[in-house]
């Protein structure tokens, strides 16, 4: 059986809005632990949109502005990127209002609904194993841009996985990565650093676990360049790898 799993890293535009939206719920309870809190957001570039409604018997702490330019920071949008996140053009047009929350909260049952499973076993926390696989690849390639080898590289990108299953043997297929790229950075320096990162942490998987197969000495490598954004400030050029094995 194949199976197929994709990641994105935290500056990538869907992460980036999750963020934002769990930063927002987070200071809407602490002002009121009765909190209503229905916020959309959007982002293109370095403009980022926000409607909804919130209501609270006491302010926020914060403008929604700061939490969104607080969250680009911690992820990695600052001055040396593109997009940096003090300079954010946040259009707010959150209606909030003073008042008891719980005319709101108490009237509304689907506020969450969650669906989930358990799959495999404990080694792979209980997760199909290529989304296993991807969440921890993702995840070192995201530290290792924060504080690694690829420092300074991201904090957009995404990571798809390819796995062919047997009874008890998980081969790897295709690994297909997408990061952001400072223009100081060549091509193939990048897809070496990637390279290293992703068989540093596939070792670690295997020495746990020896159902993730033995990766192919004959792996082919395929780097090509990705069109950037637009932006206002300074274009970071982004790539995407591939390793596929023969």
């Amino acid at each position: 059986m194949i199976r197929l799993s994709e990641v994105v890293l935290p500056g990538h535009p869907d992460k980036f809005c999750d963020q934002v939206a769990d930063a927002i719920v987070v200071e809407c309870y602490v002002a009121d632990s009765r909190a209503y809190c229905q916020v959309e957001m959007s982002t293109w570039c370095d403009q980022v949109f926000l409607t909804g409604g919130i209501v609270t018997r006491e302010p926020l702490r914060r403008s929604l502005a700061d939490i969104v330019r607080a969250v680009g920071k911690d992820i990695g949008y600052v001055a040396t990127n593109a997009l940096d996140a003090a300079r954010y053009d946040v259009r707010d047009t959150v209606c909030q209002r003073r008042e008891d929350p719980r005319t709101w909260t108490d009237s509304v049952n689907d506020q969450c609904i969650s669906i989930g499973w358990a799959g495999c076993d404990a080694k792979v926390a209980w997760l199909p194993p290529e989304h296993y696989l991807a969440h921890r690849l993702g995840e070192a390639l995201a530290a290792s841009c924060r504080a690694g080898r690829l420092a300074g590289q991201g904090p957009d990108g995404k990571l798809l996985v390819r796995v062919r299953e047997s009874s008890d043997r998980w081969d790897v297929e295709q690994i297909l990565v997408t990061l952001q790229q400072l223009p100081s950075v060549s091509l193939l320096e990048l897809t070496a650093w990637i390279v290293d990162d992703l068989r540093d942490t596939y070792a670690e998987l295997r020495a746990h676990d020896r159902r993730w197969s033995e990766p192919s000495r004959r792996a082919r490598r395929r780097s090509f360049p990705r069109r950037p954004p637009p932006t206002r400030a300074r274009v970071r050029r982004s790539c995407a790898f591939r390793v596929a094995a023969c």
